[in-house]
């Protein structure tokens, strides 16, 4: 892979002191040949030249089979993201909320077994993950605000719309700190 600053290669596979996510697969890749003063080989860079520091572990909820589809592949297409679970109504979304402490969650407001509102409700404040939701209904964003969402994207949305409501999410994770239950690298 290519450095987008430099044009210089990066080896994916991270020293042997690096982080690394649940599973074992690395946080991040380093420069061929690029060391730190810690051992820890240089970290790529983000869309518009900032350091990948750390991975956001989602959770995605949408009944709507092409949206959730439509969500994975957003996330996948992202190295800053990790797909920890996905799934199509209320009940299963806040069961895996619960499970797996997402930093981050994208959720659909009309589910069956509960809302994407309700979710974020069921959840103890100091708990929550940052919230995005993505739906069809403008009607419900003053309650998804006062719930603290990150962002609130209206279906259908195009990739620069989700990329600029995942910048927010980091945004708001860097003046708030890792999610409950998640230490900081």
């Amino acid at each position: 892979l290519r450095d987008p600053r430099d044009g210089r290669r990066w080896d994916p596979c991270p020293a042997a002191d690096a982080p690394r996510r649940a599973g074992g697969a690395p946080r991040w890749g380093h420069r061929a040949g690029a060391e730190s003063d810690r051992g820890i080989a240089s970290r790529p860079l983000l869309e518009g030249g900032a350091p990948m520091t750390e991975i956001m572990r989602v959770l995605c909820a949408d009944d709507e089979p092409h949206a959730l589809d439509s969500l994975r592949r957003l996330i996948s297409n992202d190295p800053t993201l990790e797909l920890v679970g996905a799934c199509s109504n209320g009940d299963e979304a806040l069961r895996l909320a619960r499970e797996l402490t997402p930093d981050l969650m994208v959720l659909d407001i009309r589910m069956p077994s509960g809302s994407g509102l309700d979710v974020v409700a069921a959840l103890a404040p100091d708990a929550r993950p940052l919230v995005v939701f993505a739906t069809a209904y403008d009607d419900h964003a003053v309650e998804a605000f006062e719930l603290h969402a990150v962002d609130y994207l209206l279906k259908p949305f195009d990739d620069a719309r989700f990329t600029q409501a995942l910048r927010r999410a980091r945004e708001r994770r860097q003046q708030e700190g890792p999610a409950p239950g998640q230490a900081r690298l």
